[in-house]
């Protein structure tokens, strides 16, 4: 508390009390003082009795006097460049059992507010305790404005704070006035608390940067009706900035603090903030995304707890891929990596994606290609689809991206999956029924054939056939069938019906073919 806000305290409750404080200070504790000689703390507020205080005695930087003293102390406490509170002789007894009760209320909600600091509380939770017992409230915030933590109830006579805490962000009007403060009242960067008054919010504003490497990540405000702030509110706000800076940067596979920006936006993505709001915290953090996106997906095909993706899997990517933001939920490892204008990933972070997947045995999606920040969820959910479709599969590649396999996606979505047996071209169970007894392959050459766009030379690569086998076995076909190949529609409805025949056997097949051995 400042020596200042606690002398009009007093100047308030007790009619006649009188103080100057030339070199107001933080006052930290009381002090009784007995032995009149003691050497005594700057930061202590020294209560003497007024037959204590003579013009010879060595006097502290702060002092209250019980009742006044001779003429000549008061002379030399007024040239001596001392703070000073005196207190009317009848009520200085009740003064001074205010000041202790004051300091004593403090020093336990410090001693509590530390405990459970200590205890991993959110900052919330501490901030609430703090407003409640403390008249004051309080917010936190990353760079980018995002609302990391606040006292409840928050009520503030200004409406853009308020709607702010409430919506999970700061608007541009507020982002432009909090960075524009500093350089209009040309104030120096440091980590060190700091009060000014706001005339929009009628309140005095304790604010501390929390910085690493001289860079802002945040900022922590404490506000009060008066500038009467609790005298550990300077430690306190040292102790939470030291706090926070630890959230923003709780993961060591996040090469910095600015850095660790595009993981919370990710995850503000993920989890469906708007995006108006994702817009403005983009531009307020100057941060940059890749003009050309994929989101991608890293799972296991089993259930495994994040405890193995936070300690194992995680370390293992962030060696691969030291720069790409990162976000575990509900089970899956979340990133996203820039691909070129066409939508392709340099092929140097497919290899390690795949040697990734290949060595730690997980499954790898990936969406279409995208653009705005804001698409991240929706690529996000399509990365998630066709892990789901990749689960069921049985095929050996690891890797899955959405498009070769959205047909099936659609198709799952259907809430009554009896339709698809009706769907089935008739031929394919007269293809299986003649190939289990004439111990052929009609069905499979059939299917790869339709999967590669009725390419005779794809299906024979693919099968590892002569082309004249292929050629022999499509005209079988059309022998015992009675198919037309040059009928389009015949040809649509077989492409699907192999595509649906393979989902009601959980053999999926992309709709990019892969060479056996892929």
């Amino acid at each position: 508390m400042l020596f200042s806000s606690l002398s009009q305290l007093l100047i308030a409750r007790y009619p006649g009390t009188v103080s100057a404080y030339p070199l107001d200070c933080e006052l930290s504790d009381v002090t009784i003082v007995e032995s009149p000689s003691a050497e005594l703390p700057a930061d202590h507020l020294s209560v003497y009795a007024k037959t204590q205080l003579t013009p010879e005695l060595s006097l502290p930087l702060c002092l209250l006097c019980a009742g006044a003293p001779s003429q000549p102390v008061i002379d030399r406490l007024h040239n001596g460049g001392i703070n000073y509170v005196i207190v009317p002789d009848d009520r200085s007894n009740e003064a001074i059992v205010f000041i202790l009760s004051l300091f004593q209320e403090q020093q336990n909600l410090y001693a509590d507010l530390m405990y459970m600091l200590a205890s991993d509380e959110d900052l919330g939770t501490v901030f609430s305790e703090f407003s409640h017992r403390s008249d004051c409230q309080m917010l936190a915030i990353d760079i980018s404005g995002k609302v990391l933590a606040y006292s409840t109830p928050f009520l503030v006579d200004h409406p853009h704070w308020q709607h702010s805490v409430q919506v999970g962000y700061l608007d541009d009007y507020l982002i432009e006035y909090i960075l524009s403060y500093r350089s209009k009242h040309n104030l120096e960067v440091h980590a060190r608390p700091f009060v000014l008054y706001c005339d929009r919010l009628k309140m005095y504003i304790k604010a501390i940067r929390v910085m690493t490497n001289m860079e802002i990540v945040g900022y922590i405000f404490m506000g009060c009706p008066s500038d009467a702030f609790p005298h550990f509110s300077d430690t306190f706000m040292h102790v939470l900035s030291k706090k926070l800076l630890s959230v923003l940067i709780n993961r060591k596979s996040y090469p910095s603090a600015h850095f660790n920006l595009y993981h919370n936006i990710l995850t503000d993505i993920i989890y469906g903030a708007s995006e108006d709001e994702i817009t403005r915290r983009i531009a307020t953090a100057k941060i940059s995304f890749p003009p050309h996106m994929r989101v991608i997906v890293l799972q296991t095909n089993y259930f495994v707890g994040n405890k193995y993706l936070q300690d194992t899997l995680i370390p293992r990517v962030s060696a691969v891929f030291p720069d790409v933001p990162k976000l575990l939920k509900d089970g899956a490892l979340i990133s996203f990596f820039e691909v070129d204008e066409a939508g392709d990933l340099p092929p140097e972070i497919y290899q390690s994606l795949q040697k990734l997947a290949t060595d730690n045995k997980i499954l790898v999606g990936i969406s279409n290609a995208f653009q705005k920040p804001s698409d991240l969820y929706s690529h996000y959910q399509q990365a998630l689809r066709v892990l789901s479709i990749a689960k069921r599969s049985t095929e050996q590649h690891r890797i899955f991206f959405f498009s070769d396999y959205a047909f099936y996606v659609l198709i799952d979505s259907l809430e009554d999956k009896s339709v698809l047996t009706h769907c089935l071209h008739p031929i394919l169970p007269k293809l299986e029924a003649y190939d289990a007894e004439k111990n052929t392959e009609l069905y499979e050459t059939l299917k790869v054939y339709a999967q590669t766009g009725y390419s005779k030379n794809m299906t024979a690569d693919l099968m590892f056939l002569h082309r004249n086998t292929v050629n022999y076995r499509i005209q079988q076909i059309t022998d015992l069938f009675s198919l037309d190949f040059s009928d389009h529609t015949l040809l649509f409805k077989l492409q699907y019906s192999f595509y649906i025949d393979s989902y009601l056997k959980n053999r999926y097949i992309s709709m990019t073919p892969h060479s056996k051995d892929a």
